[in-house]
């Protein structure tokens, strides 16, 4: 299979309860034949973004036959393994990526089935590659349905943005939305106010009480 590096997300493939990358087909673009697609970062993106991880699925022709993450970026030559970043927790705007306990293989599916998980599942992948990323709280890049930058442009660019405020976040349906500083000051300095005045308090019952 041909990779492009630049091409991010990249799509998968679940086909008889086999993930399999998607073919380049004659007009350049790589798609899925038949079966289920879904989309998550290509293995050869580096470094790995904050807040996602680098995940193996292996199988041996038949069917799939572990599911594991792996820090050893050397792994993705091995034979049968189909590697991808994804997310190991639920964020806005992904969908999850079950993996089921069947007779002999795991079991991989975008619904939910009446059938036990096993212990990694599941992963967090995106629906299709119309989506662009923003910046959450200065060092995280995560996918935003109204932003049109790229993911290496957002990680390029993450810690020189403003921090996002992560209930606006996700109340917003993913759609990431700056919190200005002067906000998060005045917060600060009510904090602080609100210490002080409750730790002379303590200090006034403690010495002059006794």
């Amino acid at each position: 299979m041909k990779e492009n590096p630049q091409l991010y997300p990249f799509p998968f493939c679940i086909k008889n309860n086999i993930i399999q990358f998607s073919q380049l087909e004659n007009n350049g673009n790589f798609k899925c034949q038949k079966g289920d697609t879904f989309y998550a970062i290509v293995p050869n993106y580096t470094p790995i973004p904050t807040g996602m991880a680098l995940v193996c699925i292996e199988n041996d022709g038949t069917g799939i036959i572990s599911v594991k993450f792996e820090r050893d970026p050397n792994f993705i030559t091995l034979k049968d393994c189909v590697s991808m970043i994804v997310w190991p927790t639920p964020i806005p705007n992904t969908i999850p990526l079950y993996f089921y306990q069947g007779e002999k293989y795991y079991i991989p599916s975008l619904k939910k089935l009446d059938l036990p998980e096993i212990q990694i599942s599941p992963l967090y992948v995106l629906k299709d590659d119309n989506i662009g990323f923003s910046c959450y709280q200065g060092y995280r890049c995560l996918p935003d349905k109204n932003s049109k930058i790229s993911l290496t442009k957002c990680v390029v660019d993450c810690n020189q943005q403003d921090p996002v405020n992560i209930y606006q976040y996700a109340l917003q349906g993913g759609n990431v939305k700056k919190t200005g500083s002067r906000n998060i000051s005045i917060e600060m300095l009510i904090l602080i106010y609100i210490t002080i005045f409750l730790g002379g308090i303590y200090i006034y019952f403690r010495i002059f009480r006794l």
